[in-house]
């Protein structure tokens, strides 16, 4: 009987794996590995790695914010203060914040547009590697959300 009890202890002990291991928590090193390496995202096992992105960044982020033509400014203010900043716009775009000080000014913003990487979904995921008013678009009606991450 001790036989059997031991056996299962470690059956439970090694089976059930380390919870700190990759296996399992592919939703949490989406957001982690994307904020390390933006390509990270075409390596990603979903159907729409952004939606997946934003679905677990609005569980984790420290601070969200839906963007707008008026708010873009102070998001932008704020997420100088954080380490990462995202911005997604509606299932289709996500941008990582690379650089908040090295900006261009947009009109259309009416902000210096910090320079950034990310993807538009055309069917494919296309890599973007320019100022952020040149991934997420003009300001229009579309739903765009701002992620801050400690």
């Amino acid at each position: 009987m001790k036989h059997v009890f031991f056996a299962l202890s470690l059956v439970l002990l090694f089976g059930c794996g380390d919870s700190n291991s990759t296996e399992g928590n592919s939703d949490e090193l989406l957001v982690s590995n994307f904020m390390k390496d933006t390509r990270s995202l075409e390596r990603a096992n979903y159907s729409n790695p952004i939606e997946a992105f934003e679905e677990f960044a609005r569980e984790t982020a420290s601070e969200t914010m839906r963007i707008n033509e008026g708010n873009l400014p102070e998001f932008l203010e704020i997420g100088k203060s954080y380490s990462s900043g995202v911005i997604v716009v509606g299932n289709h775009t996500i941008v990582k914040i690379v650089d908040f000080e090295k900006c261009k000014e947009s009109g259309s913003w009416g902000a210096c547009m910090p320079f950034g990487e990310g993807y538009i979904k055309r069917g494919d995921l296309e890599f973007k590697k320019e100022y952020i008013n040149q991934i997420i678009g003009r300001p229009d009606d579309q739903k765009r959300m701002g992620y801050l991450f400690k």
